[in-house]
């Protein structure tokens, strides 16, 4: 076979290869996409687009939590969960807020549990643009959920979903995520239950400048809010706690300070000192999660949301007042 007709059937012998090749690409993109709604119906989130608004109305049924902060609005990505949903800074790696509405037959079910579950990236939020467990390894911060996984037992998938990193911010863990904090959640909970279901609101305030964890430089925030809403009876109670160590209780030093119970990696990550509420003699004691109740529109005023915007707040008694009222009668006593 002489040099020319060795190309020749080289030539022939490529064209095939790649017809093949592209036949079965082919064959595989089609099967891809015949296939995609089923995964999509499943694992991907509710709603047409990551930045439209407005997509899930059945997780905030008083109108979704809005701000008039025109670059906030632009760089935010809405997701839309089984269980919440959340608008979602990559600013600072963590959502603005988590909303979820606490029905009594979903809290008191148990079809899902959190074990053998792990913290992983919203599929449907770019990498770059959110936290991954390295941030959080050796950080000394918690990977703190904002609609608490115990809210999702009712459904497998809405307990996958709240592990999302899209839910997760830096949360002070001993005396704090695994105290105090969780102590709300559960309050939060049997309030739900007992006043026949609950809207409820959660997230990050970063009033300071705490820094960032990881690579991907996820903010700490300095506080978290809780907002519980409770439709039936128009009652609104809100909470603001600081993201620090907040201990029930507490022992003193040999000359009479405050004991720090730290661990040497939160010391070293520049986790707050542990702080405590007082008596009215001005006496140090451990904290509850009544110390933390604040008026509702303070925390709209920290955060630049409207988290209830279909309502009118006049129409809303907030408990805040009502106990700061109550105080007043029995000093009068």
């Amino acid at each position: 076979m002489n040099l020319k007709l060795k190309i020749f059937a080289l030539s022939t012998l490529f064209l095939s290869i790649n017809s093949y090749a592209f036949n079965v690409e082919s064959l595989v993109k089609h099967a891809i996409k015949e296939h995609a709604p089923n995964v999509s119906e499943t694992m991907q989130e509710k709603g047409p687009e990551l930045k439209t608004p407005n997509t899930c109305p059945e997780h905030y049924p008083f109108g979704q939590p809005t701000t008039t902060d025109e670059k906030v609005l632009r760089r935010s990505f809405y997701t839309c969960r089984v269980g919440y949903a959340t608008q979602f800074d990559p600013a600072t790696k963590t959502p603005l807020w988590v909303a979820e509405v606490l029905k009594i037959e979903n809290l008191k079910s148990s079809v899902a549990s959190r074990e053998n579950e792990s913290f992983v990236p919203d599929p449907n939020i770019p990498n770059p643009a959110q936290a991954s467990q390295k941030d959080y390894h050796a950080s000394g911060y918690d990977q703190g959920h904002m609609a608490p996984a115990a809210d999702m037992k009712f459904n497998a998938l809405a307990m996958t979903q709240s592990f999302y990193y899209s839910n997760i911010v830096p949360q002070v863990g001993n005396n704090m995520n695994r105290g105090i904090w969780q102590e709300l959640e559960k309050k939060t909970r049997s309030l739900a239950i007992r006043n026949d279901g609950a809207y409820v609101v959660t997230g990050p305030i970063f009033e300071e400048n705490r820094g960032t964890i990881g690579h991907s430089k996820v903010s700490i925030p300095s506080h978290l809010f809780k907002i519980i809403y409770f439709p039936k009876q128009k009652e609104i109670i809100a909470f603001l706690m600081p993201n620090a160590p907040l201990p029930k209780t507490f022992k003193l030093n040999i000359d009479g300070s405050v004991m720090d119970t730290r661990s040497d990696l939160e010391v070293k990550q520049k986790v707050p000192f542990p702080q405590f509420c007082k008596n009215p003699d001005q006496k140090p004691r451990g904290c509850v999660e009544e110390d933390f109740i604040v008026p509702f529109t303070m925390i709209e005023q920290k955060t630049g949301f409207k988290f209830l915007p279909k309502i009118n707040s006049k129409e809303i008694q907030d408990i805040y007042y009502k106990k700061l009222e109550e105080q007043k009668q029995k000093q009068h006593q």
